[in-house]
């Protein structure tokens, strides 16, 4: 009877306890996903860990609400969905009816091999990323990158990162709630090509972009991408821009408020921003300011130059410029250079190496070399400067042409009067000594660092003459377009001329109305009995950084003598007739780009016209070759006429010859297109698909799906198609057109 007393108090007590604790609650609340406007299927994990261990789960809906009756206690509540980060929350006391604080998962971003287009957007990187060798990335204007700590971004193929004025791109590092801003930095782009002493072929581009909290931001290793209105700052490290055996193409870029880990600097890299290792170079405009270690060099060179201009180096605590290691007569030239309020100005050059023309050194602390060279430049008031003795620099022994003293190379040592030097504003007063006091032969580019006419007559004496320094008092700004427009009428050949055969026969301009395009000259190559190539090359030239940018030119041949006399004579159709058009990018004629290549020239004026687009911002010179062979009797001409670099330019009429477009093996025309496209592809892309995608990245069109089999091509109906542009992607290969 005990015994059954006992068992009842202890059935009683176990189910008292148990009621205690199996109260139940409601929670709700909302997770969000970052980058996305659909929240469905976010794992909601409940740990219940006071006062036993149960676990439970329910799920978001689309607008990412969640809901669950889950008994009372101590819970931590885990919140999950593949691809992004998980979110946990702790020690949450569910004990009534309540609502769970809101939570965004952050998207575990971008991983592995990109390539094709990738649409304006908010991007985590959360592992490793590459463009591989033959692969395209196209990034849209306003698109926004965030780099994991430590993560870098290898370049083996090709990036195209055209921001806008208004909409850049950006890559800067990812932070997480937890993270210490102080010690998270990515790593930085790394640019690839075949290695030293090969022809690069990558033709990557960055326009309007920022990249920022990384410890180098972009490291070119054999590789040339061209890099245009970029702002690099809060970088910590070095060298913050390296060009390494390559080409160095810059133009419109500011570093500033980087700094470095370093305590000394260590030749030859040390810590520089910019780090020129055996790297031809052609640079405009370029700021280099308020970067905060003094160890940390503005512009490094090694090995080679190149052809600097319009850079403006000013309070940095470091040195500006660091030639130590510069080969023996690297004849580097730095043109119109502004250096104020550095560390040290320059710092070791050997003999030769180093050439500044129409600079403006001032209020540094210190030039540290005597192998420069000087050339109507003014230093004024740096402290310690080292000249070399024997060459009479900074020996004033004459006067300028505006009657102040100056050396014999022209140089001046006053005060430059700048217009607020408190406070940072270095451009000229109207009283300043710089102005109209350089030399005009060595200015190379059009425009000074603020956009406007780099040879002005600022002292209004009746003749227009450079200003020393970065900066032209009161010139306007240059409005003139960097075109190319030749039609040959005024008589006189401006462009380079070479050889390959009779110079006689070379390219040359022929007065023959009856025979011209338009006008009554035109330009003719001539091949006869013996085998004849000439090359002609345009000036160089800037192409503008918006629009779609065309080549046009008339092309014709003639064959003097039509009827074969003998038996020894080679028929007409042996004769070789061709022409190709070439780019020399930055103008280096050395490593030319084939544009198009015309095997069998027409007997009739025919218009081609070549896309440059894919050149935009760039400086180029065109290079056109006329090639003869074959010829047993008679003579046989090529003849060029009406050339023109144009904004988008459109067929006259359906019956002219196609426009062509021709990247990766792929042909599109007309471009731009009214009604329909035209692709043709080569034998590569049979298993591939063309798909088209609008500017903003959204899929338009497809086409086939069991992949492409025509070989005469593919006709396209874009009639109902909005205006604009649109990218072609085949396999993995992109272009575009324009609809209009």
């Amino acid at each position: 009877m005990k015994k059954a007393k006992l068992f009842c108090v202890i059935l009683f007590v176990s189910c008292f306890t148990n009621v205690l604790f199996s109260q139940t609650y409601t929670i709700e609340g909302h997770a969000y996903l970052q980058l996305t406007s659909s929240f469905d299927g976010i794992m909601v994990v409940l740990n219940r860990t006071v006062p036993t261990i149960l676990i439970d789960t329910t799920y978001t809906d689309s607008s990412g609400y969640y809901t669950k009756v889950i008994e009372e206690g101590i819970y931590t509540i885990t919140f999950k969905k593949n691809n992004f980060y998980s979110k946990i929350l702790k020690d949450v006391k569910i004990f009534n009816n309540q609502t769970i604080q809101t939570v965004t998962l952050q998207s575990a971003g971008l991983s592995g091999n990109l390539s094709g287009i990738l649409t304006k957007g908010d991007y985590i990187v959360g592992d490793s990323v590459t463009v591989r060798k033959q692969d395209t990335l196209i990034i849209e204007p306003g698109t926004r990158f965030f780099f994991k700590k430590g993560l870098n971004f290898p370049v083996y193929g090709t990036i195209l990162a055209r921001g806008t004025q208004t909409d850049s791109i950006f890559f800067t590092r990812y932070l997480d709630s937890l993270d210490n801003p102080d010690s998270v930095l990515w790593k930085g782009f790394i640019f690839y090509g075949k290695g030293i002493g090969y022809l690069d072929t990558n033709y990557s581009k960055f326009d309007y972009c920022h990249i920022s909290y990384c410890s180098q931001a972009i490291n070119c290793y054999t590789a040339c991408p061209a890099l245009y209105n970029l702002l690099i700052s809060d970088c910590i490290g070095g060298p913050i821009l390296t060009y390494s055996f390559c080409y160095a193409k810059m133009k419109n870029i500011r570093l500033t408020n980087n700094s470095t880990m370093d305590t000394c600097f260590t030749p030859p890299v040390g810590s520089p921003i910019i780090y020129i290792c055996n790297a031809f170079s052609n640079v405009e405009n370029v700021e280099i300011d308020h970067n905060k270690s003094k160890y940390q060099t503005a512009v490094s060179f090694y090995g080679i130059g190149g052809f600097l201009n319009n850079f403006f180096i000013h309070d940095n605590p470091g040195i500006a410029i660091d030639a130590t290691w510069l080969s023996n007569d690297a004849k580097t030239q730095l043109n119109n250079f502004t250096i104020v309020n550095n560390g040290l100005g320059i710092k070791g050059t050997f003999e030769n190496s180093l050439i500044f023309n129409n600079a403006l050194i001032a209020n540094n602390g210190g030039i540290t070399t005597s192998g420069y060279k000087l050339n109507s430049s003014n230093i004024y008031n740096n402290g310690n400067v080292l000249y070399d003795s024997t060459s009479w620099l900074g020996v004033n022994v004459k006067v300028n042409k505006k009657g102040d003293s100056c050396d014999a190379y022209g140089n001046i040592q006053l005060d430059p009067q700048f217009v607020d030097h408190s406070n940072g504003n270095y451009k000229l007063k109207p009283t300043s000594p710089c102005i109209d006091a350089g030399v005009n032969d060595s200015v190379v580019v059009k425009k000074d660092f603020a956009g406007n006419s780099r040879i002005w007559d600022g002292d209004n004496n009746g003749t227009a003459i450079v200003d020393m320094g970065a900066f032209e008092y009161g010139a306007p700004i240059d409005t003139t377009k960097d075109m190319i427009k030749e039609n040959f009428e005024s008589g006189t050949l401006v462009w380079k001329v070479s050889t390959q055969g009779d110079a006689s026969n070379n390219w040359k301009i022929v007065n023959d109305p009856s025979n011209a395009h338009s006008g009554e000259n035109y330009l003719r190559i001539t091949g006869n009995s013996n085998a004849q190539s000439s090359t002609m090359t345009t000036q160089t030239v800037t192409i503008p950084d918006t629009g779609v940018i065309h080549l046009t030119f008339w092309l014709n041949s003639i064959y003097s003598t039509k009827k074969v006399t003998t038996n020894n004579d080679r028929p007409l159709s042996s004769i070789v007739k061709e022409f190709s058009v070439l780019v020399n990018r930055g103008g280096d004629i050395s490593s030319p780009v084939q544009l198009i290549k015309i095997s069998d020239v027409k007997d009739v004026w025919t218009k081609y016209n070549v896309d440059l687009s894919t050149y935009c911002s760039e400086d180029l010179s065109l290079s056109f070759v006329g090639n003869i062979t074959g010829v047993t009797t008679g003579t046989q001409y090529i003849m060029l006429d009406d050339i023109l670099v144009s904004l988008e330019e459109e067929p006259t009429s359906v019956n002219e010859p196609p426009i062509i477009f021709k990247v990766n093996n792929i042909l599109i025309y007309p471009n731009p297109a009214n009604t329909f496209i035209n692709i043709n592809l080569s034998s590569e892309y049979q298993t591939s698909q063309i798909k088209i995608f609008s500017i903003e990245g959204i899929f338009v069109y497809q086409e086939p799906s069991e992949g492409l089999q025509q070989s005469e091509g593919y006709k396209i109906d874009v009639s109902g198609f909005a205006p604009g542009v649109y990218y072609v992607k085949v396999g993995i290969r992109v272009c575009r057109f324009v609809k209009i």
